[in-house]
């Protein structure tokens, strides 16, 4: 101790002593640090790169991924609870979702900056800890990725795949970001270590699918038999062959890249602005992610022991923002700091809040569907194909595993081998005898799993539907919702229906799982402490 994620106090005493890391840690504080898939993330560098067009003429750039699926989060109790039910739900989710054809995509996009605006904007280009905001320079869609297939051997592909930052084609270029020069080196070093051998590149998953010629020879785990006398250029012995290919035959060339300044150890003055990046990202939170966020520090900090670290901590936060840092500072022992340390100017951009992100459709969003013997067939089969039209993925979830009586489909998870913190939403259909075992005190709900499936997914702010006797099993759970006959009602998500017409329910279920989620009913800190 400490380690792992116990490491609270050197964690955010490290945190502390550089205030560059804050940006970062917000971004982690955010729905951005617990996402609800692989699937929906954003991947992007944090390094500015050059394009380099035949001419020589450079442009700055910024990588960018963006996910077709959309952005998602959990919520961190969710979270908490997925990591000890299933340690493998990323993955799985993933796996899932390539095996059924519906092959996860990102678009691939650059930020362009031309040379001359380098000192436009108000922070270092250079600096890794910004980024540069959609709301300056848009993201321009180049291309695409999709994962069409998963992987024959997850050691051999996967484990071994090694990857590497100086690996580029001719085009693309460094820039003297300094941390960028430091992984060009540390990157190659690390698969060196990793692999035991400067062979690595040989293992299949990372040979290059053109042939390649250079004066690598021999070292340990060496697959390749070269032919020649030499290994090495210039050479008398043989033609000096092999040579560097020139840049009129297709070969690399650097940019000339006029460099101006004295070469010093340190940080370069632009990169001090800590505080102005952490604000724009707080600032274009809507306020519940904002809550959340906030939840998510009060956590964090929370497990920190030192008070002196946490006392600092606070002070960071108060240069974000004066609220921030008092809602944070009240959970856990500081003194509300009573002045403003940094004046929010409150600056927002486009494309940080998930809440505010694009979305489509339901496509592989999971939603269970609790059953019990006696259920009624034509609510479920009308649900199921409904969701399945829409290329959700309905599950049935019942007492035991297999068939379930008066049912046409196979029951394939139980409420204890599954659990709700794994679905996106929950569906409850009528029929008597099925609701009144979902209730009963039985040997097989000891902790009243069937109440609790459904509990549990209102506190996560998840969809939940109900038709016919179903809306008993939301009644029993405690869960409000307005009443209103025989007609279709909803109250933040949950949409209830005492008629078994199915139909009248499933496009509004549709409509909330695209939609609703925790922040419908996420209770909020006053506006001001």
């Amino acid at each position: 101790m400490p380690q792992a994620g116990t490491a609270h106090d050197t964690t955010y005493d490290f945190f502390s002593e550089f205030p560059e890391s804050l940006h970062t840690v917000l971004w982690a504080f955010s729905g951005r640090g617990i996402p609800r898939s692989l699937r929906m993330m954003e991947g992007f560098g944090i390094h500015t790169f050059r394009l380099v067009n035949p001419d020589g003429k450079s442009v700055f750039i910024k990588w960018h991924w963006k996910p077709v699926q959309g952005l998602a989060t959990l919520v961190w109790d969710e979270a908490q609870k997925i990591g000890g039910k299933d340690p493998d739900f990323h993955r799985r989710d993933l796996y899932t979702a390539i095996n059924n054809g519906d092959f996860p995509e990102w678009e691939l996009g650059v930020q362009i900056i031309p040379e001359e605006d380098e000192f436009k904007y108000d922070f270092d280009l250079l600096d890794p800890t910004k980024i540069v905001p959609e709301s300056l320079v848009p993201v321009t869609k180049i291309g695409k990725m999709t994962l069409n297939r998963n992987v024959d051997n997850y050691f051999a592909e996967t484990e071994q795949v090694s990857f590497h930052l100086g690996h580029v084609v001719p085009g693309i270029d460094f820039t003297n970001d300094p941390l960028l020069q430091g992984r060009l080196f540390s990157y190659l070093d690390t698969q060196l270590n990793r692999h035991g051998s400067a062979n690595y590149h040989q293992i299949p998953i990372n040979r290059p699918i053109n042939a390649v010629h250079n004066n690598q020879r021999d070292g340990f785990m060496q697959t390749t038999i070269n032919k020649g006398k030499v290994a090495y250029f210039p050479n008398n012995l043989q033609n000096n062959s092999p040579r560097m290919a020139s840049s009129n035959v297709g070969g690399y060339e650097s940019y000339a890249d006029k460099v101006d300044g004295k070469k010093e150890r340190g940080t370069a003055p632009s990169f001090f602005d800590y505080f102005s990046q952490p604000q724009l990202f707080y600032n274009s939170l809507t306020e519940n992610e904002q809550q959340q966020l906030i939840a998510a520090a009060r956590f964090e900090l929370g497990k920190t022991k030192s008070q002196l670290i946490r006392d600092k901590m606070i002070e960071l936060l108060n240069n974000v923002d004066h609220n921030l840092a008092r809602r944070v500072a009240i959970a856990i022992g500081v003194e509300l700091p009573t002045e403003v340390t940094n004046v929010n100017k409150k600056k927002k951009s486009v494309g940080l809040s998930i809440e505010k992100y694009p979305k489509t459709n339901i496509k592989t969003r999971t939603v269970a569907i609790l059953v019990a013997d006696g259920v009624d067939n034509s609510q479920v089969e009308a649900m199921y194909n409904s969701l399945k039209s829409k290329g959700a993925y309905p599950d049935l979830v019942g007492p035991y595993l297999g068939k379930i009586k008066n049912l046409n489909m196979i029951v394939k998870n139980t409420f204890t081998t599954t659990s709700s913190v794994l679905y996106d939403a929950v569906y409850v259909p009528g029929g008597r005898k099925s609701i009144e075992m979902l209730l009963s005190q039985s040997s097989a709900f000891q902790y009243d799993e069937p109440i609790e499936f459904v509990r549990e997914a209102y506190r996560h702010g998840k969809p939940i539907a109900a038709t016919g006797e179903g809306v008993e099993l939301i009644n029993r759970a405690g869960i409000p919702y307005k009443k209103k006959g025989l007609v279709v009602n909803e109250l933040k998500g949950v949409i209830t229906c005492e008629s078994p017409n199915t139909s009248e329910v499933s496009e509004s279920f549709a409509d909330a799982i695209l939609t609703a989620r925790f922040w419908d009913r996420m209770k909020m800190d006053p506006t001001e402490l």
